[in-house]
């Protein structure tokens, strides 16, 4: 019987302090740059639909998960992806599985869909759990306890384990260097968002507009060295073969394409997305759910003890992750708390009701995840960490649009699953093999930027066990 009991004298785990009211527009505008997370008012964690102008531009924040689900499923049609998600995204990205729209999107996605197979995923374990082990090697050499920049550490494993996974192990040189680019990328997006809000065209310059160039224009530099190297090694992109991402892109054919095949532009745009979409939310989840464990020691050793107490001695394996009950409790309470991806766009294609708020053609619906995670009318005690809400019975009562790590609907993000078998398949991993402690000072910001990046890094106390 797995142990259920909350631990007592639970911590706040309030992040951010939300506002009584939201900011004026050009004030709104400056703390969105800064960090979009502040500039959401009270009412947004207490209301199910707040409308909002910045400016000439209309918004909405919905948190409401009926509301929600019409936006994301039951009238998707009418609420697409956003021309500012395309803006933000194309440059570096092209036309991929994730900037793409109707037909377009889907031959993408049917293309890769196979993968993702849940009976494929669990197969992966393995080499998951293989690249968490590397990382405890590493700590381990280096000697007793020591202050670890976490952040790097963990982007560098689930870089192995992409690696090792969806690329069929094809050697990665240029991971640092593209990893180095989408963060500089990342980091400048609020600005060309911002500046997209105030109603500046996209050619207009803002301070972040180089950033994003240079940063750009490195990956794709660094992605086609990726791609020619592949190719040379043989048609599947890896001397022995095998069923994997680019093996599938190759195999793929683009509707209209005169010649049939896939071009290698599409090929770069795919690779470039599934290179840095298949690692940077699993990373930023592992990031948070440690740091939260590092400050939370009796979940951290009621962890430890049923990853030795399911897996043994030997490494995790698929057959393992059912079993791994409370790992994946804390997991997902963490990715509550802390949401990987914490703002998601929609938009208005007309005039339409929204939960008796009137929205004219054209005005942008904003699904802050953050907030829905942390609303009062959709969570009890919001702000503590509780990771019996997720217990097997308890899981069955929370609606498909109150978490939402991953997105929702259609477009919800293809690798959901193989990021929510890797976190767990890792944290099993690393708990084995080290222990987390929070080394003091002020808490990490929670900073929003595309995925939920900790302000200035994560360091942790590890101690090798």
């Amino acid at each position: 019987m797995l142990d259920q009991t909350p631990i007592a004298a639970p911590r706040d785990w309030t992040a951010i302090k939300p506002r009584d009211t939201p900011y004026p527009a050009p004030l709104f505008l400056y703390h969105f740059v800064r960090n979009p997370l502040r500039c959401l008012p009270r009412a947004v964690y207490e209301e199910p639909i707040v409308p909002h102008r910045i400016g000439r531009f209309r918004t909405a924040w919905v948190t409401d998960p009926e509301l929600t689900e019409t936006v994301f499923l039951g009238r998707h049609a009418q609420f697409p992806k956003p021309p500012l998600e395309q803006r933000v995204f194309s440059d570096p990205l092209g036309q991929s599985i994730l900037t793409s729209q109707g037909e377009d999107w889907r031959w993408q996605r049917g293309a890769v869909a196979g993968l993702f197979r849940h009976d494929d995923i669990l197969s992966y374990v393995p080499d998951m759990a293989q690249a968490a082990a590397a990382l405890l090697d590493g700590w381990r050499n280096g000697g007793g306890r020591t202050p670890r920049p976490i952040h790097r550490d963990i982007t560098q494993a689930t870089y192995a384990a992409i690696s090792r996974t969806l690329f069929g192990g094809a050697a990665m040189p240029e991971a640092e260097a593209i990893q180095a680019a989408v963060d500089g990328y990342l980091n400048a997006t609020s600005w060309e968002i911002a500046a997209a809000l105030a109603g500046m065209p996209a050619w207009g310059w803002h301070p972040g507009r180089g950033p994003m160039k240079r940063s750009s224009r490195a990956m794709r530099a660094a992605i086609t060295r990726m791609l020619d190297r592949w190719q040379a090694q043989g048609a599947t992109g890896r001397a022995t073969g095998g069923d994997h991402l680019f093996a599938r892109l190759l195999a793929a054919e683009e509707p209209g394409r005169e010649g049939g095949g896939i071009s290698r532009e599409r090929v770069l745009n795919n690779l470039l997305t599934f290179l840095n979409a298949g690692h940077e939310t699993t990373a930023k989840a592992l990031i948070w759910t440690l740091y939260v464990l590092a400050k939370e020691p009796e979940w951290q050793q009621r962890l430890r003890d049923e990853a030795c107490s399911v897996v043994g001695d030997g490494p995790v394996e698929g057959r393992h992750i059912e079993d791994l009950v409370l790992t994946r409790q804390v997991f997902e309470e963490a990715m509550r708390l802390y949401a990987p991806a914490p703002v998601l766009t929609r938009l208005a294609t007309e005039d339409c009701d929204l939960g008796g708020v009137r929205l004219a053609a054209g005005s942008v619906i904003f699904i802050p995840i953050w907030a829905v995670h942390r609303h009062r009318a959709l969570w009890p005690e919001p702000e503590q960490f509780r990771p019996e809400r997720f217990a097997p019975a308890a899981r069955k009562t929370i609606r498909r649009t109150q978490f939402m790590p991953f997105g929702f609907g259609p477009r919800i993000c293809i690798g959901a699953t193989f990021s929510r078998v890797e976190g767990v398949a890792m944290l099993a991993t690393l708990l084995r093999g080290a222990r987390f402690d929070w080394p003091g000072g002020l808490p990490p910001e929670p900073l929003a930027r595309v995925t939920l990046w900790p302000r200035g890094g994560m360091t942790l106390g590890v101690t090798p066990i």
